[in-house]
């Protein structure tokens, strides 16, 4: 369920985002695939997850409001796409993050009520820092699916292989197994044209040509980063690295300076993909230098890589941030 949800038309969904109240009303809701628990303040309200009752109760708010819901598979999507369009400010949160703040609040029960409480809660303390929930074009919402279902396909099999191969021949499945790696073999080959087809859509086609022009960036980086860079308006590269949760944390305490580690805070798929683009770049004579010039300085491969990766997602922000194409030679003076 993508942004064929919205009830209004994009200019006035973006005036309502716009002109929004300066105290507005803020509502927790825990997301379950048959209903939605509403919190706000003290007030709790369940309603069915359905359009009908969605819209139903969105009618009845008298002015937009801060609405935040945990990120689920797909149960959280009718409500976060109806909330938007309806002129509502939609933050959809890591579950991991509420987690830790559970745990932060000394929260020792977990139940739908207990859930819908904590997240406006959250919300009340955070929404200032918080980024809000923008829906996908219904061809972005297509790439983002397919993107999904083939992480989920390649982790299948990988599992499969992993957990049959090495006993195969002894358990006399060496057949039964090798059809099984075919098939979903042949549903990632099946996945990889649809998005193929859905780059050359007018919609992406311009920007999909520019994200290919990166050396090291194939149809599935493009996509993969199309998806996120339509999910916000970046202000600068940096929010997109961010985004993405290639962003390195400083450990610092005192005068002790600890590792800095990636925050991961972005779709992990994403991520992965953008790593294997590094990795793929790292090979080139283009990102070579830059790979070994790090090398050289003492960082291993994967500090390496994601130093590289992270360069990747700033280039493909710029490039589509100011329409341009990706120039090998801004690479090399950046070395000289």
């Amino acid at each position: 369920m993508t942004a064929q949800h919205n009830a209004l038309p994009a200019q006035a969904i973006q005036a309502a985002q716009e002109t929004f109240p300066a105290n507005p009303k803020l509502y927790g809701v825990d997301v379950a695939k048959a209903e939605l628990v509403l919190a706000n303040g003290g007030q709790i309200t369940t309603i069915a997850n359905q359009s009908r009752a969605v819209k139903a109760w969105l009618s009845q708010l008298k002015a937009p409001a801060l609405i935040a819901m945990e990120s689920t598979s797909t149960y959280h999507q009718l409500l976060a796409d109806l909330a938007f369009a309806a002129g509502h400010r939609v933050f959809v949160l890591n579950p991991k993050q509420l987690k830790h703040y559970r745990t932060a609040t000394q929260g020792r029960a977990k139940t739908d009520l207990c859930d819908a409480q904590l997240i406006a809660r959250y919300l009340a303390k955070e929404h200032a820092d918080l980024h809000p929930y923008r829906p996908l074009t219904k061809e972005g919402g297509r790439l983002s699916s397919l993107l999904r279902r083939r992480a989920a396909v390649v982790k299948a099999m990988t599992q499969l292989r992993l957990s049959l191969q090495p006993q195969a021949e002894a358990l006399e499945l060496e057949v039964e197994l090798k059809n099984a790696l075919e098939a979903l073999s042949q549903i990632i080959q099946s996945i990889d044209v649809q998005i193929e087809k859905l780059l050359a859509h007018a919609q992406h086609q311009p920007r999909a040509a520019r994200l290919l022009s990166i050396v090291g960036v194939g149809p599935l980086n493009a996509a993969a980063l199309l998806v996120a860079l339509e999910r916000g308006d970046f202000p600068d590269a940096d929010a997109f690295v961010a985004f993405l949760g290639l962003d390195p944390t400083p450990r610092d305490s005192g005068q002790c300076r600890g590792r800095r580690r990636l925050s991961k805070h972005g779709d992990s798929e994403s991520r992965r993909l953008l790593f294997n683009a590094a990795r793929s770049a790292s090979l080139t004579s283009v990102w070579k230098p830059i790979y070994e010039r790090y090398r050289k300085r003492g960082l291993g491969d994967v500090q390496t890589l994601c130093i590289i990766a992270r360069k990747i997602a700033r280039t493909a922000w710029s490039i589509c941030k100011h329409g341009t194409t990706f120039c090998p030679k801004r690479l090399t003076q950046a070395l000289t």
